[in-house]
């Protein structure tokens, strides 16, 4: 079907098709024809792709699963068909829309066809590898079983699948929508398992970092009686960590290398060693004879050169094994093993849980340490645990690793030749004229070939190949060809810094002097003595000694590579172009046209000789043969192109110099090389950047864990201050109405003393009265007696009253200083208030700015989402708190003491508050600076790339003209033409057409 088109931003439209999709995610049938073909008859939608180059992806696919007969299962349009065919590969195509199925077959006949991914119409096992873009997640989930068992049906070989794991933008057309584990169980359910190289498409740290679509590289292997699962069966990170570290032991296997896996288990990890190296034998010892039949059934078939066995790897002959891979297990023990059957300069790779291990062997030397995480989905934490495998430096802290690899090299100095065997390339030694490869014929030492003189297989450490090249020079003897490789090693390491010791060039330079004159006559000591002198002239011209540099170079040009091989005059040829250029610097324009006109004659010599020093022979070629004829083409290039500007180098000074000094192709490797330096440098930075990241986002977290403290004490502060403002007004009423009682109890003691005096007054009358009334006298004293005793209760109410009112006085005063007490308090908490308002508003601004600055990253936003559910609960829990408090403050007589207390803890929130606010602006200040460095490398990184672009365009011009340049010198050739003169090259007798070249 032509699910390749829908794009996972959902832009297609509701409607028929909504409907469809919302019965798929039901689980109902989905009529996939109908949906695809109405789908396809829209304009906008017809001639899409869902890949804006399709490129890529074909190199993925070829580089993983290989050529061979190919489907490409929901094709749309078949672009991605067609490119595969355009490279060679008899790829096919089938869609269950009818539309695009017509209009590919149109472009490419007989290479389309109509069908359903749940029912492909294809005989079994009829295709090596099945290809399926932007499909499978269009398919229902109850539909996926089928769906899967199809692919695996039609697949002889192998399936590479990519598809989005997130929802489209209408969360309709995606119809399943589930994680890698989850595609990757059903792939297992399917009798699929993971690629041997599918960690070489999307790295073990890639998988961090994949997005919305993830990629799947499937392989079919048995699954013998007795299986149960191994690494390439089973879902999660350890397993992805385990297939991690077999990728990464591979980078050091050497071609031809012998490797022995210690403790094979399921023999996965062997068979990961077999496949992505180019290995002469790989040995997996496994726990038990049953174990050997098992992963022999399940990885014998692969026709890989694997070897399964359950005998003790002690029977292992000496130095019969060039790789020793010992993953948890005895260190002791391997190291012992190791001694005896690694071949001198092999490796031992020892792996363990935990960081690495600082503890070293006699015998051998750290070459590699990696530390590896992994842990869970979530750390202790709760944040993402991202996954890496770095490599780290001796000594390097490195506690938090989940596993480690150290990579040891085995010593090499001052080993003899005993059991060395050439696997690396064909072996030609048993011809006496072949010189190329014979290593073992012309070396004391001929291991040093791969740990320090090939630059494909000796060691990436630059300062270990370093030291075994000066050990190599104390005890090589003079003039062999291991002194002469060991002082190459070093010249070049020494110009390669920006900065030469001039004491340390002086000696080294005396040294390549000697060897040149003192060399052996032996064909590589020849190669080496060649290769030193035109050493010697680079490091002249390093120093800015021009004029010994032209006459070193010189020297080099005029020597005859033919002792040893063709190969070797692009060393004379470069040394001719050089010194040429120097001449022209200098205005001697005749030696530099003599000059470059003799490199040009000496490219044409070397390459008429006979060819078994070039590539052996055509029918199984050296692998450095015609590469090296490129390199050597493309030393002659530069003087050719010298010739033909010579005569501007005056009046065209920069079109000269730029035609002259063209890029060749050993200065593209060498741009590849620099830009393969920057990209592991990246890999690098992105890993710290990560790291920077995780410990913002924790920053962050912090922080907002922080204002949402401060929110809610900012919250429980404006209801304190509420609380406060209702006590005040209570406290006011109470006033209010104590008042009102001071003055109800002053009028009654007005009105008694206005019965006192009127009880006075009638107390006059009476006694004026008292002749008068004498007969009741008695009864007057009687009442005068009462009176005078209610008047002093009077007085006593009326002192009481007194003192009441004082006291009320003194409490009113009191309340009133109370009250401008708490007034005061609340200002202060306004302003306080008003300073939490700013800092707040600025810390919002700030993580504002820190939200848009990791907007990309989607485990912030992940992480938010999940903060603001707890932000939600914490409110809750902190709201449950408020109600005690206020049920507490409510009980308690002394608010202000409260207020007062309340308001020290704010101030020291406040001040732990503003640390983290500083401690945060530096965190943003610092992820800013490498954001910026990140961004400055990328620039410079894709001007890089732009760069190598023109000039590999340029290299092309260059080669039109140089084929255009020999095919006149082959007409040339094929004039009639006069005896030569003596020295003059004769061309080879026909019957001694394949044999070797007259020496002179």
């Amino acid at each position: 079907m032509s699910a390749t088109t829908i794009h996972p931003d959902g832009r297609d439209s509701t409607g028929a098709h909504a409907a469809l999709a919302k019965d798929a995610a039901r689980a109902q049938p989905v009529d996939y024809q109908s949906l695809y073909d109405d789908y396809w008859s829209r304009p906008d939608r017809w001639g899409s792709h869902s890949f804006a180059d399709p490129e890529p992806i074909a190199e993925q696919i070829l580089s993983s699963c290989g050529g061979g007969r190919v489907l490409d299962v929901g094709c749309g349009m078949g672009l991605l068909v067609r490119t595969l065919l355009r490279k060679g590969v008899d790829a096919h195509g089938v869609d269950v829309a009818r539309a695009p199925v017509e209009r590919a077959r149109m472009l490419a006949p007989g290479r389309f066809s109509n069908g359903s991914i749940l029912a492909l119409p294809f005989a079994d096992q009829s295709f090596d590898t099945v290809i399926s873009t932007d499909v499978l997640e269009h398919v229902s989930e109850a539909d996926v079983p089928l769906a899967l068992a199809e692919l695996a049906r039609v697949a002889r070989r192998a399936a590479f699948v990519r598809l989005a794991v997130t929802p489209d933008r209408d969360r309709t057309w995606h119809l399943t929508v589930r994680d890698r584990d989850w595609w990757e169980a059903r792939f297992f359910e399917a009798g699929f398992s993971r690629h041997l190289l599918s960690q070489k498409v999307v790295g073990f740290e890639q998988l961090d970092d994949e997005g919305w679509q993830i990629t799947l590289v499937m392989q079919k292997l048995p699954r013998p009686e007795g299986f149960t699962h191994d690494m390439l069966t089973t879902t999660g990170r350890c397993a992805e960590a385990e297939l991690a570290r077999a990728t990464r032991a591979a980078w050091f296997v050497r071609p031809g290398d012998v490797v022995v896996d210690l403790n094979a288990r399921s023999g996965a990890a062997a068979a990961v060693l077999a496949a992505q190296t180019s290995a002469s034998r790989v040995i997996a010892v496994c726990a038990d004879a049953r174990a050997a039949d098992i992963a022999r059934e399940r990885f014998g078939a692969l026709g890989l050169p694997l070897e399964f066995t359950a005998h003790d790897p002690a029977t292992l002959g000496r130095r019969a094994a060039g790789v020793l891979l010992a993953m948890e297990t005895d260190a002791r023990s391997a190291v012992d093993l190791a001694q005896r059957v690694l071949v001198p300069g092999g490796r031992l790779i020892l792996g363990a849980p935990g960081a690495p291990s600082d503890e070293a062997f006699a015998g051998f030397t750290l070459e590699r340490a990696f530390a590896q995480r992994f842990g869970s989905a979530q750390g202790p934490s709760g944040n993402a645990v991202s996954r890496s495998l770095r490599q780290v430096d001796a000594g390097t802290a490195t506690d938090d690793a989940d596993f480690s690899l150290r990579v040891f090299t085995s010593d090499v100095v001052g080993a003899s030749a005993e059991g060395y065997v050439e696997r690396s390339f064909p072996d030609y030694s048993d011809d006496p004229e072949f010189h190329v490869g014979n290593y073992a014929r012309d070396h004391d030492n001929p291991w040093l070939l791969r740990t320090m003189i090939s630059m494909g297989m000796r060691s990436p450490n630059r300062g270990l190949v370093a030291r075994i090249a000066a050990n190599v020079l104390e005890t090589a003897r003079p003039g062999s060809a291991d002194q002469g490789a060991a002082l190459c090693v070093l010249a070049y390491r020494l110009l390669e810094q920006d900065e030469v010791d001039p004491a340390a060039a002086d000696d080294l330079l005396a040294r390549l002097a000697r060897f040149v004159a003192e060399a052996e006559s032996t064909p590589h000591a020849q190669r080496w003595k060649i290769s030193n002198q035109y050493v010697i002239g680079q490091m002249h011209m390093a120093r800015g000694r021009l004029r010994d540099a032209r006459e070193a170079f010189l020297c080099c040009a005029e020597m005859d590579v033919l002792v040893f091989s063709p190969l070797l005059a692009s060393k004379t040829v470069d040394a001719g172009f050089y010194a040429g250029l120097i001449a022209a610097n200098t205005g001697d324009r005749a030696q530099a046209r003599a000059i470059w006109e003799r490199s040009l004659r000496e490219l044409h010599r070397v390459l008429h000789a006979d060819w078994l020093n070039i590539w052996g022979s055509p029918e199984r070629p050296m692998p450095f043969g015609l590469p090296d004829v490129g390199l050597l083409v493309d030393a002659a290039s530069r003087c050719a192109f010298g010739l033909l500007w010579l005569d501007d180098w005056d009046r065209r000074p920069g079109q000269a110099w730029t035609w002259t000094l063209q890029r060749t192709l050993s200065d593209h490797r060498r741009w590849i090389a620099r830009l393969e330096d920057t990209r592991d440098w990246l890999d690098r930075e992105r890993g710290r950047f990560r790291t920077l990241s995780q410990e913002r986002g924790r920053t962050i977290e912090r922080l907002q864990q922080w204002i949402d403290k401060l929110r809610a004490s900012r919250e429980w502060l404006s209801g304190q201050r509420d609380q406060l403002r209702r006590a005040v007004e209570q406290k006011d009423e109470r006033l209010t109405a104590f008042h009102g009682q001071v003055e109800a109890l002053r009028a009654r003691l007005a009105e008694s003393s206005a019965a006192a005096a009127r009880f006075e007054a009638r107390s006059a009358a009476w006694r004026d009265r008292e002749a008068a009334l004498n007969q009741a006298r008695e009864w007057l004293s009687a009442q005068l007696k009462a009176q005078a005793e209610a008047r002093a209760r009077l007085e006593a109410a009326n002192q009481h009253l007194t003192q009441t009112v004082e006291n009320l006085r003194e409490h009113v005063a009191r309340l009133g200083e109370a009250r401008a007490w708490l007034q005061q308090q609340v200002e202060c908490k306004e302003h306080a208030r008003a300073r939490l308002e700013a800092a707040n508003q600025h810390l919002t601004q700030t993580v504002e700015n820190l939200r848009e600055h990791v907007a990309r990253l989607n485990e912030a936003r992940n992480w938010l989402q999940k903060q603001v559910e707890q932000h939600d609960i914490a409110r809750g829990n902190l709201q449950a708190q408020l109600d005690q408090a206020r049920q507490t403050i409510a009980r308690q007589d002394q608010a202000a003491q409260r207020a007062r207390a309340e308001i020290e803890s704010l101030t020291q929130r406040v001040s732990q508050m503003q640390l983290l606010l500083d401690r945060r602006n530096r965190d943003g200040q610092a992820l800013r600076l490498w954001a910026y460095e990140l961004l400055l490398a990328k620039e410079q990184l894709a001007a890089a790339a732009e760069s190598a672009r023109a000039r590999a365009a340029e290299r092309g011009a260059i080669i039109a003209s140089l084929r255009r340049s020999l095919a006149r010198l082959e007409a040339l050739r094929g004039r009639p033409r006069s005896a030569p003169k003596g020295g003059q090259h004769q061309p080879a007798d026909p019957k001694k057409r394949g044999r070797r070249a007259p020496r002179r």
